[in-house]
């Protein structure tokens, strides 16, 4: 018993946690689908935080809660491509998208 807890307290102090920054960007697609923007910190154990761009794709449930079906995550250096890929007419190809995100 002794070594589980243990075990749970080393997990919880080894754990990333996430903290949103701002508000999230929620555009509706058809009737329960949406797309997410959030941009995000991780922080790491040992006081290192990485901040990043999470694009969600997902559903609304009947009971209404929020269900994600896939998701990518950008680094937060590269925010400004995000933004421009997003905003209508931003790229036409996933190519696009490719050679946005090396330059």
């Amino acid at each position: 018993m002794q070594q589980t807890q243990n075990n749970q307290a080393n997990n919880e102090q080894n754990a990333v946690k996430y903290e949103t920054l701002g508000e999230p960007v929620t555009l509706a697609i058809g009737k329960q689908g949406f797309l997410e923007v959030a941009h995000k910190r991780a922080h790491f154990p040992g006081g290192v935080t990485r901040d990043f761009v999470l694009i969600a794709r997902g559903y609304v449930t009947r009971g209404g809660q929020k269900r994600t079906e896939r998701l990518v995550t950008v680094p937060a250096e590269h925010a400004a491509t995000v933004a421009a890929i997003l905003a209508p007419g931003g790229v036409e190809s996933m190519s696009d998208v490719a050679r946005e995100l090396e330059a």
